[in-house]
């Protein structure tokens, strides 16, 4: 599963992303980074009001909430309330080097917000 998401061609992720970009933008006003939209999953998934004012500590949490959100519309990370931090791998996941790990993000965001906009 993992190699065959690594090995989507890059026209195709771009090609996506940009229009992932494009709704975002028309949705929220505003241009969203890769950490910016986990953060905002975060959030959303974590149920806090968007306005409310955090410490630099609880705006890191909720950015790794939104990064286990994303891993798991990839099916590579489950809820699992026995574990330490609330989550576990579904498979082993190789070290990856920074563009791969920027991809596996990058269309893990797209999985997720794909289901949002159904």
């Amino acid at each position: 599963m993992l190699k065959n998401l690594l090995e989507t061609p890059e026209s195709e992720l771009e090609l996506r992303w940009r229009d992932l970009e494009a709704w975002l933008q028309i949705t929220f006003k505003k241009t969203l980074s890769i950490e910016g939209m986990l953060f905002m999953i975060g959030l959303q998934e974590s149920h806090i009001p968007p306005k409310r004012r955090l410490e630099k500590e609880q705006k890191q949490e909720l950015i790794v909430t939104g990064s286990y959100h994303v891993l798991a519309a990839l099916d590579l990370y489950k809820r699992n309330e026995e574990h330490p931090d609330g989550w576990e791998a579904t498979q082993a996941i190789p070290k990856l080097s920074l563009p791969d790990q920027e991809k596996l993000i990058k269309l893990g965001l797209l999985i997720y917000f794909d289901r949002v906009r159904q």
